[in-house]
């Protein structure tokens, strides 16, 4: 099993690869990984972004790799965070000033699912004060260790790799 799902992983990246390629072609850079930091409220927000691919009609694309194949094309967008933050970092970073006023497409890449490898956002999916609330509720709750548990069958539990200590998944979900 393990040879096998190596085996997939290796599909997946190649046959992403390859479009990478003509990516790389078609842009005047391409960026891996890049690190980023900025302030929202009194907390520092750091991370990297998975790629960043500078087109050569001005775009900007910033891509988000999601690795698996557990329904990863049904992603709930509405609640997902990880492209807002990084259009986030886009316009709040301060080694990002030379890109602050460009066009940006935001985009999910899934690796190891068949059904939908790729999912470009809508325009309105960003939006600068609904992420910074988003980023102030998350980081008050946590600081005051105030979490609601979400039922083990959903989305965020079923993959949580923190299931098997949390005091609040059943046995169901730990067993997963």
């Amino acid at each position: 099993l393990k040879d096998q799902l190596l085996q997939k992983a290796l599909s997946d990246f190649n046959r992403y690869y390859g479009r990478l390629e003509n990516i790389v072609e078609d842009s005047i850079r391409v960026c891996v990984e890049r690190p980023f930091s900025f302030n929202a409220g009194e907390n520092k927000i750091t991370g990297r972004i998975d790629l960043m691919v500078f087109r050569r009609d001005g775009k900007i694309e910033l891509i988000d790799f999601k690795s698996g194949s557990r329904n990863y094309h049904i992603l709930d967008e509405e609640n997902e965070m990880q492209l807002r933050i990084y259009r986030a970092a886009a316009d709040l970073c301060s080694d990002f000033e030379e890109i602050r006023r460009k066009e940006f497409l935001l985009k999910y890449v899934f690796l190891g699912d068949e059904k939908k490898q790729e999912n470009e956002l809508p325009e309105d999916f960003y939006d600068p004060d609904d992420i910074l609330a988003r980023l102030d509720e998350v980081i008050s709750n946590i600081k005051k260790e105030s979490f609601e548990p979400l039922p083990p069958e959903s989305y965020a539990c079923r993959d949580c790799q923190m299931k098997i200590m949390c005091r609040n998944a059943g046995t169901e979900a730990r067993d997963r």
